[in-house]
């Protein structure tokens, strides 16, 4: 076990060159960071691409966030389940902001 308090974890990408597990928790809309010396930390919160409009019933769904992930050269490609695309995420930008972004403002849609 490396991490406890996450509620529904999918699409685990590890990075080869960081040496880091990302993944993402569907019920919370996050995505995460693992690394064996730094712990994990929270990258990206609305990781669902939910922007406050674009969801019908948005509170009512079980799993707003991302359902999936897979690493493509430097890009997180992230699986949206509640907005219904794949977009891609710079890993720099993903790690330059962490914890504090909302995917639907970073992300271009693919």
């Amino acid at each position: 076990v490396i991490v406890s308090g996450v509620r529904w974890t999918e699409g685990p990408v590890w990075v080869a060159a960081e040496q880091a597990l990302y993944f993402v928790d569907t019920i919370d809309a996050r995505i995460y960071r693992w690394h064996k010396k730094q712990g994990v930390h929270i990258m990206a919160s609305k990781g669902g691409g939910y922007d406050g409009m674009n969801v019908p019933n948005y509170e009512t769904l079980f799993e707003p966030g991302p359902n999936g992930m897979a690493l493509r050269g430097d890009e997180l490609i992230i699986c949206q389940h509640p907005t219904r695309r794949v977009i891609r995420m710079k890993l720099a930008e993903l790690k330059k902001l962490g914890g504090e972004i909302d995917c639907w403002g970073l992300c271009a849609t693919n």
